[in-house]
């Protein structure tokens, strides 16, 4: 019985390697739990970090002067131009390391 218990509680800690990988918590554990714990662990190691993210900021661009600032300004600070304002979307690629 102590031998089983240990044998979960091993694999529930191996498991908890996989938070930031591409493989769940789950199928990290069902590796481990079916499989050896040695093998979760090897399976955790080789397993690549999370996929690329991509965040969106949007901006605002004044057309009279081609300023570029957040959205939270109602006209222009260099300008002062209210008139003719367009969004544009800013991509900023960060990688989940």
């Amino acid at each position: 019985m102590v031998y089983i218990f240990t044998y979960l509680i091993l694999a529930i800690i191996i498991s908890m390697m996989s938070f930031g990988k591409r493989i769940s918590f789950i199928g990290a554990l069902m590796i481990n739990i079916f499989l050896t714990p040695i093998v979760g662990l090897i399976s955790i190691l080789r397993t690549d970090n999370n996929i690329i993210t991509h965040h969106y900021t949007m901006t605002v661009v004044c057309e009279s002067c081609n300023k570029v600032f957040d959205e939270s300004h109602k006209k222009c600070p260099k300008c002062g131009c209210e008139t003719v304002i367009t969004f544009s979307e800013k991509n900023n690629v960060n990688l989940a390391i």
